[in-house]
């Protein structure tokens, strides 16, 4: 006979099961992360989760961060914004202000809208970590390099809409199943970083 159990009780079962496990060798962690197989945010029990993970560390890591990896589509939702606020670490993602570029590389769901994304970011009012994927090369065809000017300065001015906390601008880290597609220049991501510290 099967038995099913709500995902947070199993979440927190899970978990708590792992943190007492590494309380015993002294190796707590730094963060625990929310990310998952796709968008954790679309979760219809992702507050649950949330008050889940704050309640585990709590209890068994107090010095550790609670941190959510999303791409921020749910985050205007009432429920998924507060749970956000919540956390220490509000990973939201955004690699360019593009839309064509957002419709072709990231390609996210239907009604995606940038200029909303922003707003709502900036709703977090300085409670947020922006990601950012810079790379460079083709696919299909097209050119998908975003570290030009062209991409970048329009960046910069939606990161001074936002305020977040901090930037973390990366790039691919390993080889992808797509032909073409190659890592930015260390010297442009160092180029980024810099405009990010510039006044104004």
């Amino acid at each position: 006979r099967s038995t099913l159990f709500p995902y947070t009780t199993l979440f927190r079962s899970l978990d708590k099961a792992k943190l007492v496990e590494m309380s015993s060798t002294g190796e707590l962690p730094d963060v625990i992360t929310l990310a998952g197989n796709g968008e954790p945010t679309t979760s219809p029990v992702f507050p649950e989760v949330v008050d889940a993970a704050i309640h585990l560390r709590d209890e068994y890591a107090p010095e550790a961060r609670v941190a959510v990896l999303s791409n921020g589509s749910y985050a205007d939702r009432p429920d998924v914004h507060g749970a956000l606020l919540r956390v220490d670490d509000n990973l939201l993602k955004l690699d360019t202000v593009n839309p064509d570029y957002i419709r072709f590389v990231d390609r996210p769901a239907k009604g995606y809208d940038v200029e909303h994304q922003i707003e709502v970011f900036a709703s977090f009012c300085g409670h947020v970590i922006i990601q950012s994927l810079f790379l460079t090369g083709t696919w299909r065809g097209r050119d998908v390099d975003n570290t030009g000017n062209a991409y970048v300065m329009p960046w910069l001015n939606a990161l001074r809409r936002i305020g977040p906390r901090s930037v973390a601008v990366y790039t691919i880290a390993r080889d992808t199943p797509t032909v073409g597609l190659r890592k930015a220049t260390p010297q442009r991501s160092e180029e980024h970083t810099s405009e990010l510290q510039s006044p104004g």
